[in-house]
């Protein structure tokens, strides 16, 4: 009595399928016969291009420290920014010095999220005692630090 305006699976799945529970198998089968060995040689790589190499967990971080050592070394910023330059091109670093050599500097920075350390005024070297903003406790001027933002 409570089920009775409820349709079964049965029904519902053979209007989904045009009424029948028997799968064209011929029509799949025609659609695969397409594909031939030279297509599955394109999408596994194709001839010449370089194979897919697995990293561990390990090896992948040691791969990204080593492309965000090469590329602090090369344009000579921090780590930190190198490594979102680096996140932005999604690790293709010949892309990113292609884009950083090649173009508008500003909007590339820009684009990745990050400031242009390259256009931050030049830090004074403070001396005295200086008060914090947060605690309002002074302090030596040296063991000052805040945000590179400003």
């Amino acid at each position: 009595p409570a089920m009775e305006g409820i349709e079964s699976q049965d029904s519902v799945a053979s209007d989904c399928y045009g009424g029948s529970d028997d799968y064209d198998t011929d029509t799949m089968d025609d659609a695969f016969a397409e594909f031939d060995e030279e297509d599955d040689e394109d999408m596994a790589g194709g001839k010449g291009a370089p194979a897919a190499e697995c990293l561990t967990p390990a090896d992948l971080i040691k791969t990204q420290l080593s492309h965000i050592a090469e590329v602090n070394t090369i344009f000579q910023i921090p780590p930190g920014t190198a490594r979102i330059l680096l996140a932005h091109f999604k690790w293709d670093k010949e892309r990113l010095l292609e884009r950083y050599y090649g173009g508008d500097q500003d909007k590339l920075f820009e684009e990745a999220h990050t400031i242009n350390p390259n256009k931050l005024p030049k830090k004074q070297a403070l001396s005295g005692e200086m008060s914090c903003e947060i605690c309002y406790m002074d302090y030596p001027a040296e063991e000052m630090t805040g945000l590179e933002c400003q």
